[in-house]
This record gives C-alpha cells, structure tokens and sequence, in this order.
C-alpha cells in the first residue's frame, strides 16, 4: 500500500465517521427546548449583525428589544408553512453542527464565538454567491429577522406605517 493512499483512505474513514456521528445524534434529537435553545444564541449572535444601525446604541434597550426580537422569531416560526419552517431549522440544524459550519462558511469555528465582523463578511459571501442555496440562506435569515423585528409596534413609526383603522362590520 501506498503512503499517498493509506493517507487518503485516513482522511475519507474519518470524514465518514464525523459525518455518521453527527447524522446520528442528529437523526434521534426531537426538536425540543434544548435545540431552540441552541437557535435562540445563535440569532442572538445574528441579530446585532442583521439589524445593524436599527438597535438603539443604550445597552439596556438593545437587549430588550433583541428579546422582543428573539419572541417574535419563535412566533413567526410557529405560523410559517411547513415547508419554509423545516427548511429553516435545517439551515439551523447546519449551522449548529461544526461539519455543516465548514460546509457552509469553510470555517469550523462556531458562529456564536466569530466577531461582528466575520459575521457580515460570511453573510455578504452568501449574499453574493453564486450558488442559489447560499443566496437563500442569507435571504431566509435576513427575512426572518427582519419580519421578527418590524412585527412590533413600537418600530412601526421608523416605517412610517400606521395600522389601518378599520370601520366595524354592519
């Protein structure tokens, strides 16, 4: 046996095995409080990213209304289609798995652990990309954030949007 394909043989077993491990504990894993959990850090880490200049500069503040942000992400995913919903949690499901991450972003380091710069870099590469799924990644993320933080009231008047007065029924 060659060196070059012992090594190579290495390489592929242990790609294989990374990838089964993380299919496993994957495939049996319920989407329970622990998985949203794990969505809600890595938006909160997204979040200052994808709103940037709309969050008040007050610490205080900010984080309330990425709070109110967060809520409003669970409940748009609650009334979102079936197909839309589970195409997110893929994407999330992927971006939490450090095989996905190198996929992804060719980078194994978490998102919740990468600065704000390296964060819009990755997200305006997917932006940019010349493949559709990466543009509908960042298009899905932005979309929900977006969606999620203009869903309360009170950003309503940076808009200039009033709700519609509706005249009761007769």
């Amino acid at each position: 046996m060659e060196r070059r394909s012992f090594l190579l043989g290495g390489f592929a077993a242990t790609a294989s095995i990374a990838i089964g491990t993380d299919w496993y504990i994957n495939a049996f894993e319920s989407r329970d409080a622990v998985t949203e959990q794990k969505h809600q850090l890595l938006f909160q880490a997204l979040l200052p990213v994808l709103l940037d200049g709309a969050l008040p500069t007050d610490a205080t503040k900010r984080q309330q209304q990425i709070n109110q942000t967060l809520s409003n992400i669970d409940a748009t995913l609650q009334v979102l289609p079936e197909h839309s919903r589970q195409k997110l949690y893929q994407l999330l499901d992927i971006l939490e798995m450090k095989f996905g991450l190198l996929l992804l972003t060719s980078n194994m380091t978490s998102l919740l652990k990468r600065n704000p710069n390296e964060l819009v870099e990755l997200l305006t590469y997917w932006r940019e990309h010349y493949l559709s799924m990466m543009n509908e990644a960042y298009l899905g993320l932005r979309e929900l954030v977006m969606s999620s933080y203009y869903a309360s009231s009170e950003h309503w008047d940076i808009l200039n949007y009033q709700k519609p007065l509706l005249e009761p029924i007769r």
